[in-house]
């Protein structure tokens, strides 16, 4: 791995506030119609998510339409997903879909049309992708970027020791986003994957290594999202934003818009 400046991640809420992008929560949610947006939707097993939930459909269509030639998780494992309180969803919504469609009511309206998704599980210190899709016609805008970079973000402001995630060895374009985002290739799992039979790569991110560190300091510091991912990185930490009634804490939100894409 190449050796970056010396930078550190950023480590408190200072400048999250640009013109170019909103921090939002439930209930507030002002936007325009244009510019797609990133929520958090972390999973909670007091909701009681259903297979039949806007948010499972959603990200099971997505899933579909971003790997059609290969398996893929079907509604219910999204719907367990949602369910599971170590895990989490960050989405890039097309259209601003109700909090009640975010939350998995499945009669609160019909399915937002989603561009991009990551699940992330946190358990033990260590962090790991589970999945990642972007919609084809959304691919080329740099989204899997800010998905990767903003759950890479959130685990270092977590403390989470390691990162870690599977691919595909076929799967040449998520290869090399993995590698543009400083995550490093340390194993090999021979005919892992079935239909098709594919060898799976392990990559995983140290949070202990100083020098990788600084390297994805500054691939964030150049990335065009990067006020994102540092709100995202911010709001997984838990801090306090203030919104007009009053000081609301991490442990009382469950969903939030993080803010709005710049086209």
């Amino acid at each position: 791995m190449r050796r970056g400046r010396s930078r550190r991640l950023p480590a408190s809420s200072a400048g999250l506030y640009s013109r170019s992008m909103l921090i939002m929560f439930t209930g507030m949610v002002h936007r325009s119609n244009s510019a797609p947006s990133l929520y958090r939707v972390p999973g909670c097993s007091a909701r009681g998510w259903s297979v039949a939930s806007a948010s499972a459909l959603s990200a099971a269509a997505l899933d579909a339409a971003a790997n059609a030639n290969t398996s893929v998780w079907g509604v219910r494992q999204y719907a367990d997903e949602f369910a599971n309180d170590r895990s989490e969803f960050l989405v890039i919504s097309e259209t601003s879909p109700s909090m009640e469609i975010l939350r998995g009511d499945a009669s609160a309206g019909s399915p937002p049309h989603w561009l991009g998704q990551a699940c992330v599980s946190s358990v033990c210190g260590e962090s790991s992708l589970l999945n990642i899709a972007v919609h084809p016609k959304a691919r080329r805008r740099g989204y899997g970027a800010l998905l990767v970079l903003s759950a890479l973000a959130a685990a270092h402001r977590t403390q989470q020791e390691s990162f870690f995630l599977e691919v595909r060895s076929r799967n040449v374009a998520a290869v090399a986003l993995y590698a543009a985002c400083a995550l490093e290739q340390v194993g090999r799992r021979p005919r892992y994957y079935q239909s098709p039979r594919d060898d799976a790569l392990l990559w995983s991110f140290r949070f202990t290594d100083q020098d990788a560190l600084a390297v994805l300091a500054e691939i964030i510091e150049r990335n065009p999202h990067r006020d994102l991912i540092n709100a995202y990185a911010e709001l997984r930490h838990g801090a306090c934003l203030t919104q007009e009634s009053g000081s609301v804490g991490m442990d009382v939100i469950c969903d939030q818009l993080v803010g709005e894409m710049r086209l």
